[in-house]
C-alpha cells in the first residue's frame, strides 16, 4: 500500500508567526532609525575633525608657515590644497549643515571649533577627542542649541 504524501508548505498560523515577527524586528528598527543615523552623522564629524586637524597641522610644518598657525583658516586649507574634504566649496558647512573654523591662537596653538544640532554628539566627539594626539587641554560643547565643540590644537 502506497503512503499518503503529506505537502510540506508553510501553514497559516506559522504565516502569522513569521509575519509577526517581522513586524517586532521592524518596530524596533524604526524605533532606533534616528539613533542610528545621530550615530552615523557623529562617525563623519569626527571624520571631518580629524581631517581639518590634521590639515591644520600640515599647514603649520609647512616650510613656508615656519611652525606657526598664522592667518589658518579652513578656506586657506583648502586653497593651500590640504585635504579638508567635503568643506572645501566655500560654505564650511559640515555634516550638520553647521559651522566648521579653524584660527590661530597665537604663533603655536589654533583652535578649532565645530557646531553640532544634537548635543549627545557634541559629548560624543568630547569623549573621543580628549586626551587624543595633538589635542591641548580638554575639549568642550557649550552653548543650547547649535551646541559648539571647540578645542586647542598644538
Amino acid at each position: 500500500m502506497k503512503c499518503a504524501r503529506r505537502n510540506r508548505g508553510v501553514t497559516l498560523p506559522e504565516m502569522g508567526l513569521y509575519v509577526g515577527l517581522l513586524a517586532i524586528v521592524g518596530l524596533f528598527v524604526v524605533g532606533q532609525w534616528g539613533n542610528i543615523q545621530s550615530g552615523v552623522r557623529a562617525e563623519q564629524a569626527y571624520a571631518e575633525i580629524v581631517r581639518v586637524k590634521t590639515a591644520a597641522e600640515a599647514y603649520r610644518s609647512a616650510p613656508a608657515q615656519g611652525g606657526s598657525y598664522k592667518d589658518v583658516s579652513v578656506e586657506v586649507l583648502a586653497d593651500s590644497g590640504y585635504n579638508v574634504e567635503p568643506l572645501t566649496d566655500g560654505d564650511d558647512e559640515n555634516v550638520y549643515g553647521l559651522d566648521v573654523g579653524v584660527v590661530s591662537k597665537g604663533d603655536v596653538d589654533a583652535t578649532i571649533t565645530y557646531e553640532f544640532n544634537v548635543e549627545a554628539d557634541c559629548e560624543q566627539l568630547v569623549d573621543r577627542l580628549t586626551g587624543a594626539v595633538g589635542v591641548k587641554g580638554t575639549p568642550a560643547c557649550s552653548g543650547s542649541g547649535p551646541y559648539e565643540l571647540e578645542f586647542d590644537i598644538e
